[in-house]
């Protein structure tokens, strides 16, 4: 995370409870709550502080009131992991955070009663499996840019399949960041096709009315083990 240091959680005042653990893992390094068109959104960055990869990485976050009573609770998958193989079964792959990388998760589902201003504090899980894996390659995106237009900002790029495998459905996950890396929004794009070997997919997003200073994109691909 670079940047503004001092921007990294918004709103302000809202009591961080991390993982009641010793051991290092998945860390919360900013976050953005805020009351959206359809219902509270929390955007999380985290960074994986432990020295083995993270996969199958998931977030849970509970909120309370400022009189410690539960408000509401959300999990979700955590958005940035890698693909690697795990050497146990070398025709399965898994998407895991290395160490030291920063990883983002969108919780988007809450009751629609839960507001922002109720929110006194929030604590949080990020279980993940820690399995002997190998790395795989990636799904690298390139040519990657962003378009302010009247409608809002439009976003493009190329993903390549640099994986030894063929693989379906590529996707790839936008968050707009603000100055101090902070996540600010989420927006996805998917295609349908088949990506051999180093072929690659043109994509483009809808606009979106989230502005940010800066902005991360992560890839996914779905392999052949797990179509069938």
């Amino acid at each position: 995370m670079t940047g503004v240091q001092g921007d990294l959680f918004s709103p302000e005042g809202i009591e961080l409870h991390p993982p009641p653990i010793e051991m290092p893992g998945l860390t919360m390094i900013a976050y953005t709550m805020l009351d959206g068109h359809q219902g509270l959104e929390l955007y999380v960055a985290l960074r994986n502080d432990s020295e083995t990869p993270a996969c199958g990485a998931a977030i849970s976050v509970d909120l309370y009131d400022d009189n410690e009573q539960s408000l509401a609770s959300s999990v979700t998958g955590v958005i940035g992991g890698s693909p690697y193989q795990v050497v146990d079964l070398p025709d399965t792959y898994s998407g895991c955070v290395p160490p030291g990388q920063v990883a983002m998760a969108a919780l988007t589902d809450w009751p629609d009663d839960v507001l922002v201003d109720a929110v006194g504090h929030l604590a949080y899980r990020c279980p993940y499996f820690e399995i002997a894996v190998t790395p795989a390659g990636e799904f690298h995106v390139s040519n990657a840019e962003r378009e302010s237009t009247a409608l809002g900002d439009v976003y493009r790029g190329t993903l390549t399949n640099q994986l030894e495998i063929t693989v379906y459905s590529p996707e790839v996950v936008i968050f707009p960041l603000a100055e101090s890396g902070r996540p600010l929004g989420m927006l996805s794009v998917q295609g349908t096709m088949t990506l051999p070997p180093a072929d690659s997919w043109v994509f483009e997003s809808a606009p979106t009315d989230v502005r940010g200073d800066d902005f991360r994109i992560f890839s996914f691909a779905a392999t052949e083990s797990s179509n069938e």
